[in-house]
């Protein structure tokens, strides 16, 4: 993606109302981008003396931090705010910090005595002072289309927007999203992960807890090897937490149990081999039961090596940038992308809600976008600034597009999601989760798309509703609708499905509880007859007739 756009300190001024602030963030992006690697594990204190953060240590050895200041005009009280922070980093920071960058708007005067003494004094403390400054800031600025988009283009996606964007989204599904309560699903925690949020950090590293609660769990079947179980429950509470940051690297946490323990596991493995052996030269039934029962232990000691390893669709969802839902309608799909995008909202975080149903001409996919979303620029600037404040924030932006079936030119989406997800797969903070009703496939994916997921380059999964927890599920509408629990609601197929369960509900009556033979039929026959009677109320019709039937039979 290419963007052009004024790149100069007066558009700056005009796209930054607070232009110390926003100075200082571009900086911390620029020097991030040019000096870190574009790692994130640096640490910033309120008010961190002297420099924006923490020394951090480079593959070079150095120890570097910056300072960011942004002047109105120059004077001899900025090149005396220069030496005040300084002389903070020298207090601080000496003999712990090799370089500071020193980044300014305006071209400094390097040969003012304030200046150069400040210079003087940081390197007598073993400090270099690197002045980065006016056009080498923005010829950085140019080369970074993300930083360039969020800084110096004009644009309101602040909290507000996302917020308004989210409510307007979730007003439109209508009864398709529950916001009283909802019921939680195996897929709800696939989003998590594909959002790198907390609770997908807290799931990742619960595993941990997880695995030594196994291990030991059975420990007493290992008293031989006790001491390497211990170890091996130490090594693994010892294992670094994942962060937002490091989150891959929880995907290591096999291979270093294997590394560290390899001896051990050798030792067990040929304590197996002989076992074995044995078992085939042994002749009592009595003793080959035993040493039956001593192999099955060993091998589940050999097992261990595969305790903290992770399943296949959840590295994808934390690893691939385009995510697809399919399922059957009123599976909950809608529920699924309003619970999580609203979710993320809740927690300070950004996300986009855009319903299928608003996409109502054949117009580019991105252009629609950007008129559904309000905005008067570019698509590509769009996701530009997306990926500028999720990695301000340090958090992945989802763009959820729900039910991409109910556009009216269902074509728009097999040139469109391709173009979308050659535009995202090189970002890093913006990702995209789009759901899709069953059967549809072949009319809104491209064979790109569809190649795509068959490599596991774009995740797939499929809600089957609450097929897999139906009893918690019903158990849980009813409690909220206040109708008796009955064993046969929970053998029901049709109450596996959210829409038909949220139905019944609404639709519930005294002669269903205990009714082995309540069918679908039983509730939209009931759905029908309410719905009529509706219907002629709020059009002042005193004769009882069937107007849905009608209507039909004049289709």
């Amino acid at each position: 993606m290419s963007v052009n756009k004024v790149i100069t300190w007066q558009q700056f001024e005009i796209c930054n109302s607070d232009k110390r602030n926003a100075f200082e963030s571009m900086c911390r992006l620029l020097f991030k981008h040019t000096y870190l690697n574009n790692i994130n594990t640096y640490h910033s204190n309120a008010n961190n003396p002297g420099v924006e953060i923490e020394p951090v240590l480079t593959e070079s050895g150095k120890r570097i931090s910056f300072q960011s200041k942004y002047f109105e005009k120059l004077d001899s009280s900025c090149y005396s705010q220069i030496q005040h922070s300084a002389n903070s980093a020298i207090k601080y920071y000496s003999g712990k910090l090799d370089v500071i960058y020193l980044y300014c708007n305006l071209d400094l005067t390097t040969t003012s005595k304030t200046y150069v003494k400040t210079v003087s004094d940081l390197k007598n403390n073993g400090i270099e002072l690197v002045l980065i400054s006016n056009n080498t800031i923005l010829d950085q600025v140019i080369e970074e289309p993300a930083i360039a988009s969020y800084y110096f283009l004009a644009h309101n996606l602040d909290e507000n927007w996302f917020y308004e964007n989210i409510t307007t989204s979730l007003n439109a599904l209508g009864t398709r999203y529950n916001s009283k309560f909802n019921v939680t699903t195996s897929l709800n925690q696939y989003l998590d992960l594909f959002s790198c949020n907390d609770d997908a950090i807290k799931f990742l590293n619960g595993k941990k807890l997880e695995a030594i609660r196994i291990i030991k769990s059975n420990c007493w079947k290992y008293d031989e090897n006790r001491p390497f179980i211990d170890s091996l429950c130490r090594f693994i509470k010892n294992l670094d937490d994942v962060t937002i940051s490091t989150i891959s690297d929880c995907f290591d946490w096999s291979n270093r149990i294997k590394s560290e323990f390899s001896n051990d596991f050798a030792r067990i493995n040929n304590q197996v081999a002989s076992k074995v052996k044995e078992l085939n030269e042994s002749e009592s039934r009595e003793e080959k039961q035993k040493i039956e029962r001593e192999i099955c232990i060993l091998q589940e000691l050999c097992e261990f090596d595969m305790v903290l390893e992770f399943e296949q669709i959840e590295k994808n969802l934390i690893r691939n940038k385009m995510l697809i839902v399919s399922g059957n309608a009123g599976t909950g799909k809608s529920q699924l992308f309003a619970f999580n995008s609203k979710k993320a909202i809740q927690n300070g975080l950004n996300s986009i809600l855009v319903l299928g149903q608003t996409f109502i001409n054949n117009q580019y996919v991105e252009s629609q976008i950007s008129s559904i979303l309000g905005i008067n620029y570019e698509f590509d600037e769009f996701l530009y600034i997306i990926e500028c404040l999720g990695e301000i924030h340090n958090q992945p932006v989802v763009i959820y597009i729900d039910a991409v079936n109910e556009s009216n030119y269902r074509d728009i989406w097999k040139n469109g999601l391709s173009r979308i997800y050659n535009k995202i797969k090189n970002l890093n903070y913006v990702r995209l989760a789009v759901s899709v009703r069953s059967g549809y496939e072949s009319f809104v994916f491209d064979n790109n798309v569809i190649n795509l997921q068959a490599s596991q380059a774009i995740t797939n999964i499929h809600h089957t509703g609450f097929q897999e927890n139906s009893i918690e599920a019903v158990r849980e509408f009813l409690n909220f609708y206040n109708i008796p629990f009955y064993p046969s609601f929970s053998i029901s197929y049709e109450l596996t499905n959210p829409l038909f369960l949220l139905l019944f509900c609404k639709m519930y009556k005294k002669e269903y509880e205990g009714n082995n033979l309540f069918n679908i039929y039983m509730l939209f026959e009931e759905l029908i007859n309410e719905t009529n009677n509706e219907l002629l109320k709020e059009n002042n019709i005193l004769i009882n007739k069937n107007i849905l039937i009608n209507l039909r039979k004049l289709q």
